[in-house]
């Protein structure tokens, strides 16, 4: 399979697919924003560095993996913020 036409595949993956990306991130991090930003960043990152696929077959493991890999490094700074609540405090100057 020609470069162009496995790069015209994963884009079709990748569009019939976004909503299911989309639920997956989301039940990881569990706010909406950040799932976008992780689904957004792997279809960056796929058509990036599509010359590494091998093969249409491996397509939608490939572009899950790396989904998932986003997802781990999301989820986990994610985690490490509500571990550790953030006092601010405000102060105001009047002059």
């Amino acid at each position: 399979m020609s470069k162009k036409a496995l790069y015209d595949s994963l884009v079709k993956h990748i569009v019939e697919n976004q909503n299911q990306f989309y639920r997956a991130a989301y039940y990881y991090v569990k706010n909406r924003e950040a799932a976008l930003d992780v689904v957004q960043n792997a279809i960056c990152k796929g058509l990036e560095n599509y010359e590494k696929l091998q093969s249409k077959e491996a397509m939608a493991s490939w572009f899950l993996r790396s989904v998932k890999r986003l997802l781990t490094g999301v989820a986990d700074s994610i985690s490490t913020l509500v571990r550790t609540p953030a006092r601010i405090t405000l102060s105001i100057s009047l002059m």
